[in-house]
């Protein structure tokens, strides 16, 4: 009876082992599949364009919860642009992240995201939050929005306030954003 409980712990152990072989395996495929995907992090490039030094409307780090996640962010408070350049950037790429109203007062918040060439602007995307009134409003808003820019290219964020032009807690808060594209 000893040699059969011994057995059956020797094959228990080759079973543990094999699994353990087996699921390494596979988080190396999955990393293979990363290696495919080049992303370039976004969040610590982008600057204001027309903002005042003694205005605080831009936080870089500034920690928001929205519906009990907890995220470090860019912070814009309307009116305000954000800007940064795509230097050697050329090829069809996504903009992906997370967006959120800080508070859920106000009357909304615009969005819109554009490329800049030269003095051309070229609207991409475009987003209204209305935390106050919709309750959607008050949590992460994935992104993920194609983009086709050339080389020199900008890319920029407008934060306005809403329809009604109060810019009263009209705070956006963007988190983990990156442009990503497949090789």
């Amino acid at each position: 009876m000893k040699n059969y409980s011994t057995i059956g712990i020797c094959c228990f152990l080759c079973f543990v082992f094999a699994a353990m072989v087996y699921f390494t395996g596979c988080s190396r495929k999955s990393d293979i599949r990363s290696a495919e995907s080049t992303t370039l992090d976004l969040m610590s490039k982008f600057e204001t364009v027309n903002s005042s030094p003694s205005v605080t409307r831009f936080h870089r780090n500034f920690p928001v919860i929205r519906n009990g996640e907890r995220r470090d962010t860019l912070t814009v408070v309307a009116p305000l642009t954000i800007r940064t350049y795509l230097h050697d950037v050329s090829t069809q790429m996504t903009l992906e992240g997370f967006v959120a109203p800080v508070f859920n007062i106000g009357d909304g918040i615009q969005m819109q995201i554009c490329l800049k060439r030269g003095r051309r602007l070229r609207l991409v995307a475009s987003g209204y939050f209305d935390p106050g009134r919709n309750a959607e409003d008050r949590k992460w808003v994935p992104i993920k929005i194609p983009l086709n820019p050339e080389e020199g290219d900008q890319l920029e964020i407008q934060v306005t306030p809403g329809p009604q032009g109060d810019s009263v807690a009209d705070w956006l808060a963007f988190s983990c954003l990156r442009l990503a594209t497949k090789q």
